[in-house]
């Protein structure tokens, strides 16, 4: 008599694990959790740009034209419009 797991035993083992190791990938997966943690912030990013343009709007009857003195890393302004010179600006047209 020998020893040893037939073929069998081996492939459900295989199987088993190659599941097992499939869910926790998922339910680990950081990229996913990081990416909705970011979706998360600039959601609320932007909903807070809003809110401060439309209270500058309520206070001055209008909205600013554009924002100038934004850092460098960031786009160059902010406007409301469908003019051609929004083009590489964050445009709040609604």
């Amino acid at each position: 008599m020998k020893k040893g797991f037939t073929l069998l035993e081996i492939l459900l083992t295989i199987g088993i694990l190659g599941v097992l190791f499939t869910m926790s990938f998922v339910a680990l997966n950081t990229n996913r959790t990081i990416q909705e943690g970011n979706d998360t912030q600039i959601q609320a990013d932007a909903l807070s740009l809003y809110q401060a343009l439309e209270q500058y709007a309520i206070a001055n009857q209008a909205y600013p034209v554009d924002i100038v003195n934004m850092p460098t890393d960031s786009v160059s302004s902010i406007c409301k419009s469908t003019a051609l010179s929004c083009l590489g600006s964050v445009n709040l047209n609604l």
